[in-house]
């Protein structure tokens, strides 16, 4: 791979750089946290949340992924923009264990 610099920047040796290498791009796509994603056989799933009161009920959906950036993970099939997928909202229980402590 080679790299233009451009005559008005000054490269100091001994020096580091970053770089990030786009292999695809994706826009107006529907996008979720990958940690929300569970895999497994060939497969990727997530839970759906069914009902949130009096209890919170989770329905284990197949979806079809795209491509990822490490941090979010295209979703092509399996989920709308209106569900609500759990990894996205912190539970009462979880809030209340956190007011305890103080």
């Amino acid at each position: 791979m080679q790299v233009k610099v451009p005559d008005t920047v000054f490269i100091r040796a001994g020096y580091s750089a970053n770089a990030e290498i786009v292999l695809a791009r994706a826009f107006d796509v529907l996008t979720i946290p990958e940690s929300s994603v569970e895999f497994g056989n060939d497969s990727a799933f997530v839970y759906k949340i069914k009902e949130e009161k009096p209890k919170q009920v989770f329905e284990k959906s197949p979806v079809k992924i795209g491509i990822s950036d490490g941090v979010k993970i295209e979703i092509k099939d399996g989920l709308a923009a209106t569900d609500q997928i759990r990894g996205n909202k912190i539970d009462d229980k979880a809030k209340n264990k956190d007011k305890n402590k103080k």
